[in-house]
């Protein structure tokens, strides 16, 4: 069970840290450099292109990113039709069966992935397209003004104030 485990997480060097280290005025980096760029070099596969997201980490990555895509192209609300016990009859509802059911059609899982709350990471541009209209006359104002600041700053700001204010009203 332990074959490959070494390959499958291994996390190459990024270029540019290899390239400063090529660049180090020091004799003995630049050789360690040297033997570290070889040693990449020989592990990439030689047919076509190398694979990218291929360790652990990277391949989670992808696929919580590929889960992120698949729950904001829906709209998680879920309306389900339940046998609410064996027999079909009115008015007896049997929780085991009913958990079963919602736990076949994924639904338990579903929820349990939603409130565990996992991490999103929007581009600025995102961020921006999604939240905008929390922000909409602050962003405005600051389009307008004569010294220029960024649209992100602008709306994470004006919707850390909104949040203060609402945090205000409620104590």
């Amino acid at each position: 069970e332990t074959d490959g485990f070494v390959e499958k997480n291994r996390d190459e060097l990024p270029k540019e840290a290899s390239d400063l280290l090529l660049s180090s005025s020091s004799d003995f980096v630049k050789e360690l450099a040297s033997i570290i760029q070889s040693s990449s070099a020989q592990d990439k596969p030689t047919s076509g292109r190398a694979k990218k997201n291929a360790t652990v980490g990277g391949h989670f990555a992808k696929q919580l990113q590929e889960l992120r895509v698949k729950i904001d192209l829906t709209s998680p609300h879920y309306v389900r039709c339940l046998k609410p016990n064996a027999q079909l009859v009115p008015d007896n509802f049997d929780p085991q069966m009913i958990v079963e059911q919602l736990r076949c059609a994924g639904v338990v899982e579903a929820v349990r992935v939603s409130r565990v709350g996992y991490p999103q990471r929007y581009s600025h541009s995102q961020f921006i397209s999604r939240y905008r209209t929390l922000g909409l006359r602050e962003m405005k104002k600051a389009s307008k003004a004569k010294t220029k600041v960024k649209p992100i700053a602008v709306l994470v700001d004006a919707i850390a104030k909104k949040m203060a204010l609402i945090d205000f009203k409620t104590t």
